[in-house]
């Protein structure tokens, strides 16, 4: 069987979707190496490069690169045309995997998509323009594949909801968390050696980091030598955190790292005294539960996207309730051993290798019952 998925959303560096992608994908081709496993990409000589970097290591998977600039008005150019392009392309498919960059109609076989969230279909006001003109065009796809994977429960009640896909058609894979998490130890500190709190997530309304400031300044009375440490690339818009930050008269107690690499976020997030991520809505929440894998107690929202990742361990708090959140992790900063066993617990079943099997028997049950139209 010939899987083509296309990893084009690699090309940029990579957070929760392209980690997505690159681990299940990796997990596919060890859980099923007789398939042909092949990593399809459109666009540019700079794309070329960091797809080359993102996807090392993933044995068992063929590259297939198609240099086309511009890439993305080659890849709109591609998803709008009605004839099957993806052939000329990538050449023969039993399945093909599209993506919110990449998904040309196709002759025959099997069509499958990955769904990691429908915020910019059931909150549109948390996304630009541009994302909800992007995911919009694809989730009309969706409707069309043969195939729906989904990161949570949560998003496939909301799939199934909204896109009215019959659950038959789904598939949940959770992500899995790297073992580099689970062996985590505190690395280089971030604040000068001071005790931390950490919030890991892309700097946008969404990801709701004031109310992590807020909360934060409700507790500098009773823990004078925590620092914030906020980890998380520019997302989109005026974030406000300088200005809240600045009203709380935080500056020296509040660290942005920007965007971290892979393979430093482990160390950091080991190091903290307690995770918080106090997200109005998500697919899945993977800082959550890597936090928890690395034995660091975790302050969440209580919205029940995030029920899956945070399990019984998480403390919960109303994510618009900067008291509540502060009452959350003055508890998570004193959080019994049997909490932080929990949390291990919990997260001992999260990995790319169960995600995997599950995506690779779907997929190829997908093919065996044969492609719907194209």
């Amino acid at each position: 069987m010939r899987i083509v998925w296309d990893v084009s959303p690699l090309a940029v560096p990579p957070t929760g979707i392209g980690r997505y992608i690159r681990g299940v994908l990796g997990a596919c081709a060890r859980a099923a190496p007789d398939n042909d496993w092949v990593a399809l990409s459109v666009g540019g000589a700079g794309e070329t490069t960091r797809l080359e970097a993102h996807l090392a290591g993933l044995d068992g998977v063929r590259r297939l690169h198609r240099r086309l600039r511009p890439g993305r008005v080659f890849r709109r150019g591609l998803n709008a045309c009605p004839l099957p392009l993806l052939e000329v392309i990538a050449g023969r498919c039993d399945v093909f995997v599209g993506s919110e960059w990449l998904h040309p109609r196709q002759r025959q076989g099997a069509r499958a998509a990955i769904v990691y969230d429908l915020v910019p279909l059931t909150h549109p006001h948390l996304t630009t323009v541009k994302t909800r003109d992007l995911h919009l065009r694809k989730l009309d796809e969706v409707r069309r594949c043969d195939l729906v994977v989904c990161i949570s429960d949560a998003t496939a009640a909301a799939v199934a909801e909204h896109l009215g896909l019959a659950r038959d058609r789904l598939v949940v894979a959770r992500p899995g968390v790297d073992d580099a998490y689970r062996t985590a130890r505190p690395g280089r500190s971030p604040c000068g050696g001071r005790p931390y709190l950490l919030a890991v997530g892309t700097l946008e309304p969404r990801k709701n980091l004031g109310a992590a400031i807020d909360a934060f300044a409700l507790l500098r009375g009773q823990h004078p030598d925590l620092a914030l440490v906020l980890a998380g690339g520019a997302g989109w818009g005026d974030d406000g955190i300088d200005a809240r930050v600045a009203a709380h008269g935080l500056a020296d107690r509040v660290v942005r790292l920007g965007y971290v690499a892979d393979a430093d976020l482990p160390g950091i997030v080991a190091g903290a005294a307690a995770l918080c991520l106090p997200a109005l809505v998500e697919g899945f929440g993977m800082p959550v539960a890597e936090a928890l894998a690395a034995g660091v107690p975790v302050v969440c929202s209580d919205h029940p996207s995030l029920d899956e990742a945070a399990g019984p361990a998480a403390f919960r708090a109303a994510p618009t309730d900067a008291d509540a959140i502060a009452r959350a992790l003055a508890s998570a900063l004193v959080a019994e051993p049997a909490r932080i066993t929990a949390g291990r617990d919990h997260t001992a079943a999260l990995t790319w290798t169960a995600s995997g099997e599950i995506v690779a028997a779907a997929l190829r049950g997908a093919c065996d019952d044969g492609a719907r139209s194209g």
